[in-house]
């Protein structure tokens, strides 16, 4: 059974964490055309380059999952087990998909989440 996410945070908690997430989509997405704009001078710096790129396209996509979670109501429920992820951790890395107990315990691929 899936959670929805008004049963595990507050309406305040919630749009608290939207804004959030909004927020650090904004500033990575600027980091990315920023990153677009630059010219790596050597074979070293492109590597680096490439690297960043890459890391921020990941980020993106965590932060734009974690919004169309909240968007289908299962934002804060954790996609291993179903349980709530708490506030607090969600404060700290808002896109977490993942309670604690989840987080530590490697998930094969392609396991789909619980329903």
């Amino acid at each position: 059974m899936i959670t929805t996410n008004t049963e595990l945070l507050s309406h305040a908690q919630l749009r608290e964490l939207t804004r959030e997430l909004s927020v650090e989509l904004a500033r990575v997405q600027r980091r990315m055309a920023l990153a677009a704009d630059e010219t790596p001078a050597d074979d070293r710096e492109l590597v680096e380059h490439t690297e960043h790129q890459q890391a921020l396209a990941v980020q993106r996509e965590q932060l734009t999952h974690a919004l169309d979670r909240v968007s289908d109501g299962r934002y804060g429920a954790c996609i291993g087990c179903g349980a709530a992820i708490p506030f607090g951790k969600l404060l700290l890395q808002p896109d977490a998909e993942r309670c604690s107990a989840c987080a530590t315990t490697p998930v094969p691929a392609g396991t789909p989440p619980p329903l």
